[in-house]
């Protein structure tokens, strides 16, 4: 819903005023809400998280192929270890560091070495990461961590086609680099 369209309740006209002036700068598209929240009504209101209240916000998924990696940031317990995955979307390298647990990262951290081996490099990429081109990986046969195919959630494609708030769902093995994607209802 937009915000115009929230904001007229349902006046027409007051609809048209209000969309014209709740455009988005940077993307040049109406203004829309983020999401709802979700009441029981016969709960009272508490100044903390509770289940009486609660935000549902849109999501989206891609399976994006992973392309690079990168450690944790200095002083932290992923330091010297798997921070996260560098996803590729449409030319995009985009940063996924959520929803991997401690164990997943240890593991992952193993393959990485592997491919690392392969490449050529020294696993260890710093916070900032590295990046590689998928054909080269491909065809040198880094492809026990990278190149996979990675179903990431997300908030919202950003202007400049990052991805909001990407989180790491599952490896989809059974596919071989078809990107597919789901939208939430």
């Amino acid at each position: 819903m937009t915000l115009a369209k929230y904001l007229a309740r349902g006046n027409a006209e007051r609809e048209k005023e209000l969309l014209a002036k709740t455009i988005d700068k940077a993307t040049g598209q109406p203004k829309v809400l983020e999401g709802i929240v979700v009441k029981d009504p016969a709960a009272l209101y508490e100044k903390k998280k509770s289940a009486a209240w609660q935000k549902l916000k849109a999501e989206e998924t891609l399976d994006l192929p992973m392309i690079g990696v990168f450690n944790g940031q200095e002083h932290s317990k992923y330091e010297n270890i798997l921070g996260g995955v560098i996803v590729d979307h449409k030319g995009v390298e985009v940063r996924v560091g959520g929803g991997i647990s401690d164990d997943d990262r240890a593991y992952l951290w193993t393959l990485w070495e592997k491919d690392a081996a392969i490449i050529g490099v020294a696993p260890k990429v710093g916070f900032k990461g590295a990046t590689f081109d998928y054909a080269t990986l491909k065809r040198l046969g880094a492809t026990n961590l990278l190149t996979r195919l990675l179903e990431t959630e997300f908030m919202e494609v950003t202007p400049d086609g990052s991805l909001r708030h990407p989180r790491a769902i599952r490896f989809r093995d059974d596919k071989d680099g078809e990107v597919e994607s789901r939208e939430a209802a």
